[in-house]
């Protein structure tokens, strides 16, 4: 929901008493992305992982801070502030390679990413858990940068999933979200303490939202050339990205009703798209588990999986495009297996 940073460096945390119940806590940290640059004239090819002397070697800090209160219920409050940027010297192509419109090969930009992000939990041993997060990230020719893992990935997902490869890495991502989990066997058996050799109801259930904003000034939309069907301006990544929300819901259940065997089923409601609505769609999963008692965290699982696409539905960042439905698989069939020893 908020951010992780990828890399070597240093990381110090730090926690302070301010009461019996009451800590307050500290983290800092700052590190290099773990692959650094690329030499000079390395020509990317599938043979060396696609590997890219115009990615820079960037660098992220991250600073934390956040109260901790103990007893019943544990609530946890932390506010965060992470930043990933580079300024590499490098060398300047002679021309800028149009199949990557997301960098100007020829007039390279050093990139930044700036996050605020905040989450709190409640921890409670009747009523479950409840945790809400949010973040906001602000990329500035981002493209490029690596180390820094946002709600919508690194430079290059934020730019090639959010704001639009036209868009250079340069827009403003929003997300939001929540969850809860809650053993229906606690509740009921409360204030007495639930003992995990009987039946139980597991939920679990969470929402999430996001939203963008793209640099729209350094968009310009194209026109078909002379001759085509259908003659006239062509939306742009401007149209597709900018002030586009999406959301996702889901919730899940798992009833335990013997020692060796549960059975759950799951239902997922996903909305990458609040300007087009057919790209909606929904997701149903049943499962049995079974284990050798009550509480083993032992498991095997059977499940199995339906999705019920929109009529233009298709994968983010993907040359499947809508038309393509019919390649998209529905149906999943899956065994899980879970062992400890």
């Amino acid at each position: 929901m908020v951010g992780l940073a990828r890399g070597v460096g240093e990381d110090v945390t730090a926690e302070y008493a301010l009461g019996p119940n009451l800590s307050l806590l500290f983290e800092q940290g700052f590190a290099g992305t773990r692959n650094g640059q690329v030499p000079s004239g390395v020509v990317p090819t599938g043979g060396n992982g696609g590997i890219n002397p115009t990615f820079p070697a960037a660098w992220v800090h991250h600073l934390h801070f956040g109260l901790l209160r103990t007893g019943e219920p544990t609530i946890k409050a932390q506010l965060h502030t992470m930043v990933n940027w580079a300024h590499d010297d490098r060398t300047m192509a002679l021309i800028d390679n149009h199949a990557t419109r997301a960098v100007d090969e020829a007039h390279p930009r050093d990139g930044r990413i700036d996050l605020l992000g905040f989450d709190a939990t409640v921890n409670s041993r009747t009523w479950g858990y409840f945790g809400v997060g949010g973040s906001f990230v602000k990329g500035s020719n981002a493209f490029t940068l690596k180390g820094l893992g946002t709600f919508g990935g690194d430079g290059q997902n934020l730019t090639e999933r959010w704001w639009g490869p036209a868009s250079g890495g340069t827009g403003r991502l929003w997300v939001a979200g929540l969850n809860y989990s809650a053993s229906l066997g606690r509740i009921l058996t409360s204030p007495q303490p639930f003992t995990n050799d009987r039946p139980d109801v597991v939920l679990n259930t969470g929402f999430v939202m996001a939203y963008t904003l793209t640099n729209t000034a350094a968009l310009q939309g194209t026109t078909l050339p002379p001759g085509a069907t259908s003659p006239g301006p062509l939306p742009t990544d401007a149209d597709i990205f900018n002030h586009r929300f999406r959301y996702k819901f889901g919730a899940d259940l798992l009833y335990t009703f013997l020692p060796f065997m549960g059975a759950g089923v799951r239902a997922d409601r996903v909305s990458p798209n609040s300007k087009d609505a057919g790209e909606t769609f929904h997701v149903l999963a049943a499962r049995l588990v079974f284990k050798s008692n009550w509480s083993s965290p032992d498991n095997i699982t059977i499940i199995y999986g339906k999705w019920f696409y929109g009529p233009r539905s298709h994968p983010e960042a993907s040359s499947i495009v809508a038309s393509d439905i019919g390649r998209l698989d529905d149906q999943l069939i899956a065994i899980n297996a879970n062992l400890s020893w």
